[in-house]
């Protein structure tokens, strides 16, 4: 095995509603964000390993005010760059997951290998 990986990964999704609620919102808008990743060396072939991984999870997402076309005010980042945690409502969703990927040493293993990736409630 070449590599572990981690990647943290924030989906945001703001659903469209009926004029019925009083919003004429029609469409869906979903955002996927990699908050952080992690590398770590893989092992020999053949070759069984146990390991612990302990990963991070970021306080604070320095990249908003960094985006293309956001104007941010001075009193607006502070609210904007900390992160949110799960939350599901009828409107707007705030989902992570935790993507695990095994690049293995092959000729035939293309792009980050193979994926597993999981639910992960932050509260």
């Amino acid at each position: 095995m070449q590599s572990f990986k981690f990647k943290l990964k924030r989906k945001i999704t703001i659903e469209g509603v009926s004029k019925d609620l009083g919003i004429d919102m029609t469409q869906n808008t979903t955002t996927n964000t990699y908050l952080t990743s992690y590398k770590f060396t893989g092992c020999k072939g053949k070759e069984t390993v146990e390991r612990d991984f302990e990963i991070d999870i970021p306080a604070v997402d320095t990249d908003v005010a960094k985006k293309p076309g956001i104007t941010l005010l001075e009193e607006e980042i502070p609210l904007l760059t900390t992160i949110s945690s799960s939350f599901s409502g009828r409107l707007f969703k705030v989902e992570y997951s935790l993507k695990f990927f095994v690049k293995h040493d092959s000729w035939d293993e293309f792009g980050e290998g193979t994926c597993v990736e999981m639910p992960v409630k932050i509260v």
